[in-house]
């Protein structure tokens, strides 16, 4: 979740836990919604540390972007062209 302070600060908040369910509920709605048919997005966010990097840039991207909860796809296809493809991801 993307927050914005009033002091116009910025910040991500992330769950302490994910769970394998979530995990696939939210690659589902991407892989769905997202518009990504030249990316595997259930390949490319198969590793916990690219699921939680996509998630961060996604929710940075409503920040940045000033983008409302609507424009979800939008935030979903900022974070893709963001997101390093590493083997290390």
């Amino acid at each position: 979740m993307a927050i914005t302070g009033k002091a116009g600060a910025w910040g991500i908040l992330l769950r302490s836990e994910i769970d394998p369910d979530t995990v696939q509920s939210v690659k589902e709605r991407i892989d769905l919604f997202g518009g990504h048919e030249d990316i595997d997005v259930f390949q490319r966010l198969d590793s916990p540390r690219a699921f939680v990097s996509l998630l961060v840039l996604h929710e940075l991207a409503h920040l940045q972007n000033d983008w409302p909860q609507a424009k979800e796809n939008d935030c979903d296809a900022w974070a893709f062209e963001r997101l390093p493809f590493s083997e290390n991801l």
